[in-house]
């Protein structure tokens, strides 16, 4: 398999962020005042500036600039305030929930933060995500907006609507709490082999529990790792930085020894989503260093994924995924136009959430719409010329279309 320098050999400043997040780093020569600048450009942009300041204060003998180690303290404790206001609101959201008996899932960030980290502040967190039954949606909604979250986008709950998307719009409170609300993790008529749809598979694996004294169901070891690595290709196809594999790494030791490999494997394949999850935790040990796979051989789960998607996969990674906005569910060998200009708007008008996050500024705001030409101003400042190449498919069917075949063949 390739290893990490034989992708980011050009791109120091990445690679010396990368190397700066393992725990077994060691400072062999001092890093240059103007990488770091980079450095934290890199892991701002890969949304671990806290993970990293937080590896930072565990090793010793590396140097920082006055500057840059005021700036990574400051971002860090403004994290883990936001994690505190974040982790209290989950708690009022759960308790509430468990009141009105209806089951909840708390998803990703919160949950991690505070089970696989070793610090709950050196996770990066945006917002809050619970899985309720589908059954449960219209009680779910009643209680958020009993707390004072509201939702700006008509919706309708009904067939059509849990067919097409597996969460509600975003609720925003007037403190900036963001909540989603699931039902799924991906589009509920994404069946199995067996026929069962993935959310039954979901609410069968989930175990009772609590977080921070909340009750909660939980989900196992080996759900956890296969709900970030569908939120990594599935949903968001590497545009999410690196946040996400870190995930994955802490949630592998935290768990080494107890995580059933066969089973994470066959409920992959009883998805459908087999490539999608050997890739993220090939792509995993590559870039956190750890040591998935020899685990996985040991078990005698072997597979091969060629050296060209991985080397594809870590360029998305870096560059904040794919140009272009392609669903690994719709690939086609002949876009055609209407394909063509239906990914380039998808692109180029990004939802408001997106922007927000983006931004740092609420999606209810009046005032997202004013950011939407810096977005595609800094779309061209990034991607100059290449930004309108890809986004027109000029360049897709030779370099990228046999890789997006890959991941969706079963």
């Amino acid at each position: 398999m390739i290893s990490i320098m034989d992708v980011y050999k050009s791109n120091k400043p990445f690679l010396e962020l990368i190397q700066l997040l393992r725990p077994d780093y060691y400072e062999k020569e001092p890093i240059p005042d103007a990488d770091w600048t980079l450095i934290i450009e890199y892991a701002k942009e890969m949304q671990v500036l806290p993970l990293l300041f937080f590896m930072l204060k565990q090793k010793t003998g590396i140097t920082l600039p006055a500057d840059i180690y005021n700036q990574l303290k400051s971002v860090y404790l403004a994290n883990s305030n936001r994690n505190l206001f974040l982790t209290y609101d989950l708690i009022r959201i759960l308790t509430l929930l468990d009141k009105n008996a209806i089951p909840a899932i708390p998803l990703k960030g919160a949950y991690l933060a505070h089970v696989v980290y070793e610090g709950p502040s050196a996770r990066q967190m945006t917002d809050l995500d619970i899985m309720v039954r589908w059954e449960d949606i219209t009680k779910a909604v009643v209680i958020l907006e009993a707390l004072g979250y509201v939702i700006n986008e008509k919706y309708k709950i009904n067939e059509e609507y849990r067919r097409s998307n597996h969460h509600l719009p975003i609720f925003t409170h007037q403190s900036g709490t963001i909540v989603e609300i699931h039902w799924n993790i991906l589009k509920p008529l994404n069946k199995s082999e067996s026929g069962k749809v993935i959310e039954e598979i979901l609410w069968f694996q989930a175990k009772p529990g609590d977080i921070i004294g909340a009750k909660a169901y939980v989900m196992t070891p080996e759900f956890l790792i296969l709900h970030s690595a569908i939120h990594l290709t599935m949903h968001h196809l590497f545009n999410l930085g690196i946040r996400d594999f870190y995930d994955i790494e802490h949630i592998y030791r935290k768990f080494r020894g107890v995580i059933d490999w066969e089973f994470l494997i066959s409920s992959a394949k009883e998805m459908k989503l087999e490539k999608p999850i050997l890739l993220t935790l090939a792509l995993t040990d590559i870039i956190t260093g750890s040591d998935i796979l020899d685990e996985l051989n040991i078990k005698g789960i072997n597979f091969q994924i060629p050296d060209q998607y991985l080397i594809d996969s870590l360029e998305m990674v870096v560059q904040g995924g794919p140009i272009y906005n392609v669903s690994l569910r719709g690939v086609k060998k002949n876009p055609g136009l209407l394909a063509i200009v239906n990914t380039t708007v998808n692109r180029i008008l990004i939802s408001r959430k997106m922007v927000g996050m983006k931004y740092r500024i609420r999606a209810d705001s009046l005032m997202i719409y004013l950011y939407y030409p810096k977005y595609l101003y800094d779309l061209y400042l990034r991607y100059g010329l290449d930004l309108f190449r890809e986004a027109l498919y000029l360049d897709y069917e030779k370099e990228h279309q046999g890789f997006w075949e890959w991941m969706i063949e079963t």
